[in-house]
């Protein structure tokens, strides 16, 4: 037979155990840490959206492209990419534009 306490125990055990959920797509809601580096304007937020409301959307693809350099680490071509993506929200337009120039700028794929 099981004691009030073993019975009480399991359920509080688990809750002592388990790891918190971070919320959102880890692509989009955590930033990476890139530094001083240098990426699209953002603004310390608590939170994911930092975003400039000052920024000119105007100048987003050239800027994008301009710091996806293949010199440039990947963790700031990630983040330039989700600050990017964040900022293209307000113009489907814009996401279509930096998707479509980043893929010409790829090579071709082998087929064999």
């Amino acid at each position: 037979m099981k004691t009030l306490s073993s019975i009480l125990l399991k359920p509080v055990a688990c809750l002592l155990i388990t790891i918190p959920a971070l919320a959102g797509p880890p692509l989009i809601c955590q930033k990476f840490d890139i530094g001083s580096a240098k990426s699209l304007p953002w603004k310390a937020a608590p939170d994911w959206h930092g975003a400039d409301p000052a920024y000119n959307l105007a100048n987003l693809p050239d800027e994008t492209l301009s710091l996806l350099t293949p010199a440039a680490p990947v963790r700031l071509r990630m983040e330039t990419l989700r600050r990017a993506g964040i900022y293209s929200a307000k113009d489907a337009g814009l996401a279509g534009e930096i998707t479509s120039r980043l893929l010409a700028r790829a090579p071709p794929a082998e087929i064999p």
